[in-house]
């Protein structure tokens, strides 16, 4: 009996968690892709003020998302997330001073 009771408690965990993954791989899709769209309003020179904040709105559901991990080290994981965030602006800025004539444009830092 107790074995069934844990058993019952690890499978809804595991459901739990792939729930919570699944989640979080669509708010990072987001988050990638509105990066991206930041990298074409810049290059169009029309970044608006609305635009980074809908970035920045979407990096907060991200990291919402990663507080509701259970039994995860928050650090681990949030220091995963920044080193993607800062590798996704990087690349971004790469590919915009590639784009730029001036060689000289910048992303915003979220």
């Amino acid at each position: 009996s107790q074995i069934d009771s844990c058993t019952s408690v690890i499978a809804t965990t595991r459901s739990h968690w792939r729930d919570l993954l699944r989640q979080l791989q669509s708010l990072t899709t987001a988050f990638t892709r509105s990066s991206t769209r930041i990298l074409g309003l810049t290059k169009r020179k029309a970044v608006t003020t609305e635009a980074i904040e809908n970035l920045v709105t979407e990096f907060d559901q991200i990291r919402k998302a990663i507080y509701d991990l259970p039994n995860l080290d928050e650090g681990s994981v949030m220091g995963m997330l920044e080193q993607k965030q800062s590798e996704i602006v990087h690349t971004q800025q790469n590919r915009l001073n590639m784009l730029s004539l001036t060689g000289e444009s910048s992303l915003p830092t979220i």
